[in-house]
């Protein structure tokens, strides 16, 4: 008795699923993974995305909201391989919308990609760990917002005096070893 066996080659084909309610917005979701609690999120961030320019490799800094998502493969799913993770993502983000800005990659690294929607940047990169883990990094790309709200009425006060330090007999001045609080000028 001889055994061979057969191998079906067929056309890739994506298995993306709908959106749950701790998913990023932007990014489908891969069928048999779910997201293990609500997303990390950071008013302000900045992250680095390595993507291919002008035929050449470089870093770029974005910076502004962050979200990121952990998802892990459903108990009882057979492990996927990080290229058949990955090829999901490079087929669902175009699709999407989005435009893979690190084409020269090796078909299972992270992948990188972008979109303009309604006046604002967001950049993605996806990263496959082991066949049952998929991170995702969104960033809204955004200039920093100061949150600094003026004094109210039950704040701390602006002193009223500040400190001096004697120079000499019968000098004041800042830097010296012995401290006297001067009226504000």
């Amino acid at each position: 008795m001889v055994s061979v066996p057969v191998l079906q080659i067929e056309a890739f084909k994506p298995t993306l699923a709908a959106l749950g309610p701790n998913d990023c917005p932007l990014v489908p979701s891969l069928e048999n993974f779910a997201a293990g609690g609500p997303p990390e999120t950071h008013s302000f961030a900045r992250e680095q995305f390595h993507i291919d320019e002008n035929g050449q490799g470089r870093t770029v800094t974005k910076e502004g909201q962050s979200r990121r998502q952990i998802y892990a493969l459903k108990s009882g799913v057979a492990i996927k391989t990080d290229l058949a993770l990955m090829r999901n993502d490079a087929a669902g983000l175009p699709a999407a919308g989005f435009t893979i800005a690190n084409v020269k990659r090796d078909p299972s690294d992270d992948l990188v990609a972008g979109i303009a929607r309604d006046g604002s940047e967001r950049r993605v990169r996806v990263r496959a760990s082991n066949g049952n883990t998929i991170s995702v990094l969104e960033v809204a790309v955004a200039p920093f917002v100061p949150s600094l709200a003026p004094p109210g009425p039950n704040d701390c006060p602006r002193p009223t005096t500040r400190p001096c330090r004697r120079h000499a007999p019968g000098r004041w001045w800042p830097g010296s070893p012995s401290i006297r609080w001067c009226a504000r000028a």
